[in-house]
C-alpha cells in the first residue's frame, strides 16, 4: 500500500508488500514471458532483506528514474516479427508493485466478474504470488462463448480482434482511464511517466509480455466493453480478441462499425481486417470444437493411430487462427499434460511421448501447443529421451524455443559427456548458419544453454562468438557462457574496460568475472566498488557467494 513520509515535502512510497509481492510474482511466472529470465534475480533474492527491499523503501514514487530496457525483435504467430521490452530488474519490481498498488480499484472500475464478459486477467491476488483469478482462462472463454452462442435468437457472430494493441495503447487515454478508477492521483501520474520515458517520443505503447501490462490494458477495454454493452450488444472478450453474439448479420455490420469507429475516435486504435469475420452460430461453434482437438496419426511399430479425441490446444485452419500477441492464446497455451484428455494421455503414454514428437516432427504434422505439452511433461519427468529430436529440429520448434531450451538444460544431468558437447555444437551451427541465429530472441535463447551451464562444453568457440557479435544482447549471455566455462584470462584481458559497458553488460560481467582466481577477482571488486549501483553490489556479492559452476 502507498504510503506518504511526513514533513513539508512528504514523499510518497510503495509499502513492503507491494515490493514483496511484485519480487514473488516475478520469480514464479517470469519477468516477461517472452526472453529468458535474468540472472540478476536471484542476485536480488540474495540481498532482499539487508539491501535491496531497504532501499526500494527509500524511493518515492514520484521521483523514480527508470534505468535502460532492453528492446529485442521476437517471433509472432503466424509469421513477422514484433518488439518485446525486457525492463531492468528494479524497474521490473518497481512497475509491478506499482500496478498492483492501483489493482483492486482498477478490477472494481471494471464490468463486474459476474457478468462474464471481460474474461481475462481478472484481479484476485494471493500470497502465492498469483495476480489472476482461476477463472480467468481461455477455456473459460471457449465456455462463455458456447453458452451465448447457443441461445435463442442468436444467430451470428462477430469475431475481431485488434491490431498490435499492446504496442498502440495512447497514453493519454490509459491515463484518463486510470485517473477514473484509482484514487491516488500519483500513482497514476508515476505510472505513466514509466511508459513516457520506456517510449521515449511516442505517447503510446505499453511493455509486452509484463504481467503489470496486462492488467493496464484491461483498464483501457474497459470502456470498450462498457460502450458494447450500453449500445445493446451482448458480448464476451479474451484481452483484444472480442466476439458480439448477433440476432442476424445486419446487427454484427452495425457492432463492427460501432467497435471500429469508438476504438479509432477514442482509442487511436483499428480492427485487425485479417482476422474480423462474422459466421453463423453453427460454423462458430463447429470451430470451437475443432480449436480443442488434434488429429494424431502416427504410425508406431506398426499400429496407426486415429483418433479424434488427442485433444491438444488448437488446430490451425486456413480460416481462423490465435495470435501469439496475446500470451494465454489457445494453440500455445499453458496446458499440462494431465488436463489432457484421458483418452489423449493413454495413447501418448502407450507410445512413448518422444517417440510421437519424433513422427510427428517427421511428418509436419505437429502441433505447437501440443508440442509444447509434451516436452513440459518430459522436463517434469527428467526424461532426455526427445533432447536429441528437439535439437536436430529446433528451426521447425522456434515458436516454443523457451520450452525447449528449458528442457534441455533441465535434463542435462542426464545425458552423457558426448552428447552434451553434440547438442551444444548444434547450437553454436544453427546461431552461425540458420535463420534462427539471426533472429535476436532466437539467439538469445540458444546462447541460453552455455549462460545457463558449462556442460555443453565448445569453450573454445566462445571468446570468437564474443568477438563477431553485433549485439549486446548476444555478447551478455555469452559473457555468462565464459563465466561458467571458467575463461579467467579473457576476463583479466577486458576487465578495465568492463565499467564503460552497457548496464546490462556491465552486470553479466561483474557476475561472470567470479571466474578469475581470488586474489585478482577480490583486487579487481574492490577497484570498482564506489562505481558499483546498488544491484550492482548485489551482483558482486552474489557473485562471491556462488563461485564457478563447476562442470557436470
Amino acid at each position: 500500500m502507498a504510503r506518504k513520509s511526513g514533513g513539508k515535502n512528504p514523499n510518497l512510497r510503495l509499502g513492503k508488500g507491494d515490493y514483496e509481492f511484485a519480487l514473488r510474482h516475478i520469480e514464479k511466472y517470469g519477468d516477461t514471458d517472452l526472453l529468458p529470465m535474468p540472472f540478476e534475480y536471484a542476485a536480488i533474492r540474495n540481498r532482499w532483506s539487508e539491501a535491496i527491499l531497504p532501499w526500494f523503501l527509500k524511493q518515492d514514487v514520484t521521483t523514480w528514474v527508470p534505468r535502460p530496457a532492453r528492446r529485442i525483435l521476437v517471433p509472432k504467430r503466424p509469421r513477422g516479427l514484433r518488439m518485446a521490452m525486457q525492463l531492468d530488474p528494479l524497474d521490473s519490481i518497481f512497475y509491478t508493485a506499482l500496478v498492483v498498488a492501483m489493482a483492486p480499484e482498477i478490477e472494481k472500475a471494471r464490468v463486474p466478474v459476474s457478468k462474464r464478459v471481460a474474461i481475462s486477467h481478472r484481479f484476485k491476488k494471493n500470497t502465492a504470488g498469483d495476480l489472476w483469478r482461476t477463472t480467468a482462462s481461455w477455456d473459460e472463454f471457449g465456455k462463455r462463448s458456447r453458452e451465448i452462442a447457443t441461445r435463442p435468437g442468436v444467430h451470428f457472430v462477430l469475431k475481431t480482434d485488434i491490431a498490435d494493441f499492446y504496442s498502440r495503447i495512447y497514453h493519454h487515454r490509459l491515463e484518463a482511464s486510470l485517473f477514473n478508477a484509482v484514487s491516488n492521483a500519483a500513482l497514476v501520474r508515476a505510472t505513466m511517466a514509466l511508459l513516457g520515458a520506456w517510449g521515449g517520443d511516442v505517447s503510446y505503447g505499453i511493455p509486452v509480455g509484463n504481467a503489470a501490462s496486462r492488467l493496464l490494458a484491461e483498464a483501457v477495454l474497459n470502456q470498450i466493453d462498457t460502450e458494447l454493452i450500453n449500445q445493446g450488444f451482448t458480448h464476451c472478450r479474451w484481452i483484444d480478441d472480442f466476439r458480439v453474439f448477433c440476432k442476424d448479420e445486419r446487427e454484427a455490420a452495425r457492432a463492427e462499425t460501432f467497435l471500429a469507429r469508438s476504438l479509432f475516435e477514442i482509442h487511436g486504435l483499428t480492427l485487425q481486417s485479417s482476422k474480423s469475420s462474422t459466421v453463423d452460430c453453427g460454423v462458430f461453434l463447429d470451430e470451437l470444437e475443432q480449436q480443442d482437438k488434434v488429429v494424431l496419426r502416427v504410425t508406431s511399430s506398426g499400429d496407426v493411430i486415429d483418433d479424434e479425441a488427442l485433444a491438444g490446444s488448437d488446430v490451425e485452419g486456413d480460416d481462423f487462427f490465435i495470435d501469439m500477441e496475446d500470451v494465454g492464446n489457445a494453440s500455445l497455451a499453458e496446458v499440462d499434460f494431465e488436463d489432457l484428455p484421458k483418452s489423449t494421455r493413454e495413447i501418448l503414454e502407450e507410445h512413448d511421448i518422444a517417440e510421437v514428437l519424433r513422427i510427428l516432427l517427421a511428418q509436419g504434422r505437429l502441433d505447437l501447443g501440443l508440442g509444447r505439452t509434451l516436452i513440459r511433461e518430459l522436463a517434469r519427468r527428467e526424461d532426455p529421451s526427445a533432447v536429441q529430436v528437439c535439437i536436430d529440429n529446433v528451426e521447425t520448434l522456434s515458436l516454443i524455443l523457451s520450452d525447449v531450451v528449458s528442457y534441455i538444460v533441465g535434463v542435462k544431468n542426464h545425458l552423457t559427456v558426448p552428447q552434451r558437447k553434440k547438442i551444444g555444437k548444434r547450437a553454436l551451427n544453427v546461431l552461425r548458419n540458420s535463420p534462427l541465429g539471426e533472429n535476436e530472441s532466437g539467439a538469445i535463447w540458444l546462447l541460453w544453454l552455455f549462460a545457463e551451464s558449462s556442460s555443453f562444453d565448445n569453450e573454445a568457440q566462445l571468446a570468437k562468438l564474443y568477438e563477431t557479435s553485433k549485439r549486446d544482447e548476444e555478447k551478455r549471455k555469452v559473457m555468462l557462457a565464459m563465466g561458467n566455462a571458467d575463461m579467467a584470462s579473457w576476463f583479466m584481458r577486458m576487465r578495465n574496460s568492463a565499467m564503460a559497458m552497457p548496464p546490462w553488460n556491465r552486470r553479466a560481467f561483474l557476475y561472470a568475472a567470479r571466474c578469475m582466481n581470488g586474489d585478482e577477482r577480490k583486487h579487481w571488486y574492490k577497484s570498482v566498488a564506489e562505481q558499483l549501483d546498488v544491484l550492482e553490489e548485489a551482483i558482486r556479492q552474489y557473485a562471491d557467494k556462488v563461485g564457478v559452476r563447476k562442470r557436470q
